[in-house]
């Protein structure tokens, strides 16, 4: 064995352990699992098993036993196909880049969620529904069926050299030997890759800068050592140029992709959470407050407590009407500010109307500490009214729930709507508490 084959041997048992742990890392690197993410997973795989069908062939090469005889043509025709069947899926991986048919890819973390859940079994079905129920955005490139066409022809070629030696031939002693078409699928290679380049200038809109620049790049390594492979023979360059060229693609790629899915993520997260909030107050909006609420109500048990709080600010509309409506927006988000120092984090406060709000008390109805927190939130509120020399009253209505099972919701709001005009009847700044059980009621 020659120091140019155990230099060759070494360089692609290397390129074989940089595509395994670089499929591994593109693998768990990537924030979502998306069908581009599964291509690069194959094609560094691909990569991996076509440097080890070359390793086999030059290991065998020129060997005398039965398996070298085996092991080296089987070496070669491997090499030869999975290339073939490598640039064809790195040509559906740019596709998939550039016109944005990667479905997964572009979902709200909820559907994603949705679409993945139940198992791998499950997931995979998942995706196949998913992709057939979408449409990608752009029809086929025909460069794209040009290329699968140059892929098939190649792989065709190689076949039959296996009977008519056109392309290569073992000879009697063992060794690789050029045909005279040898250079047809080279140049069918090339031919190929050409056409790649061609789709990703034309839709380079599409491609972020970096991810550009790194697919254009892929090409220079690998197209430089098919030529040279065509002129001279010796050294096992194309491969391992494809393995490194590679990398450098996926990981920005990768990068790329992350920072896409994220920033969708975080509009996504935004975009919900501004449904579901006031843009005032930052309270729970009236229908997001109301589902809270109900879903909670709904999984009370028997002897569960609760109070319900109904505020309402007291003659909003002279404030509004004698110092305009900025002041009167900053006494909706002192009321708000107010309530949401007063109450724990993880109680329920609704904007409910203009100026009324609605509080969910979890796992306390003690009428102690009920009226011990109402007396806080209208002492904190009178302070406020001073200090900005207006004066600014709440009136408020209470539901004490004292056993959570099958309480209704409407009717609790009703209850706690009913104490709340009984406070507005004796006073600016009263609160009455009313039971949902018994009805009774107490003024303050």
């Amino acid at each position: 064995m020659t120091v140019v084959t155990l230099f060759n041997i070494a360089m692609e048992l290397w390129g074989v352990l940089i595509c395994i742990v670089c499929a591994g890392g593109v693998y768990v690197g990537a924030i979502r699992r998306t069908r581009r993410t599964y291509t690069k997973v194959s094609m560094q795989l691909l990569c991996a098993l076509m440097l080890l069908a070359d390793v086999s062939a030059w290991y065998h090469n020129g060997g005398r036993d039965k398996l070298d005889f085996y092991m080296t043509r089987i070496g070669n025709l491997g090499e030869y196909l999975i290339n073939f069947i490598f640039i064809a899926l790195f040509a559906n991986y740019i596709w998939q880049t550039v016109s944005g048919d990667d479905m997964l890819e572009n979902v709200s973390p909820h559907e994603w969620r949705a679409r993945t859940s139940g198992g791998a079994k499950r997931n995979r079905k998942n995706q196949r529904s998913a992709n057939a129920q979408s449409k990608p955005k752009k029809p086929r490139s025909k460069k794209l069926d040009v290329i699968y066409a140059a892929s098939a022809l190649g792989i065709v070629l190689t076949i039959a050299t296996q009977f008519n030696h056109m392309v290569y031939y073992i000879d009697s002693q063992n060794y690789y030997r050029r045909g005279p078409l040898f250079a047809i699928p080279q140049i069918l290679g090339l031919v190929e890759l050409a056409l790649i380049v061609m789709l990703i200038i034309e839709n380079r809109k599409n491609l972020s800068r970096p991810l550009f620049v790194t697919s254009l790049s892929f090409f220079v390594l690998p197209i430089v050592t098919t030529i040279v492979q065509i002129l001279h023979y010796g050294l096992a360059l194309q491969a391992i140029a494809i393995t490194i060229s590679i990398q450098f693609t996926f990981v920005v790629d990768t990068i790329e992709m992350n920072k896409k899915i994220r920033s969708q993520d975080d509009a996504y997260q935004k975009a919900s959470y501004e449904a579901q909030h006031d843009g005032l107050t930052d309270l729970w909006s009236k229908s997001a407050g109301r589902e809270q609420i109900e879903n909670y109500f709904a999984h009370m048990q028997e002897g569960d407590q609760a109070v319900l709080i109904f505020v309402d600010i007291d003659d909003f509309k002279q404030i509004n009407d004698t110092y305009g409506h900025k002041v009167g927006d900053f006494w909706i988000r002192e009321v708000a500010q107010t309530l949401k120092r007063l109450y724990r984090h993880d109680d329920i406060i609704v904007r409910f109307g203009g100026d009324e709000y609605v509080a969910l008390i979890k796992n306390t109805a003690n009428e102690r500490v009920i009226e011990s927190t109402l007396d806080l939130f209208r002492r904190q509120l009178a302070q406020a009214s001073a200090q900005y020399g207006q004066d600014v009253h709440c009136s408020i209505g209470a539901c004490r729930v004292l056993s959570g099972k099958n309480v209704d919701l409407n009717l609790c709001l009703g209850f706690a709507d009913h104490a709340l005009y009984q406070s507005k009847r004796e006073g600016k700044g009263m609160y009455t508490v009313v039971d949902y059980d018994s009805g009774k009621v107490q003024a303050a």
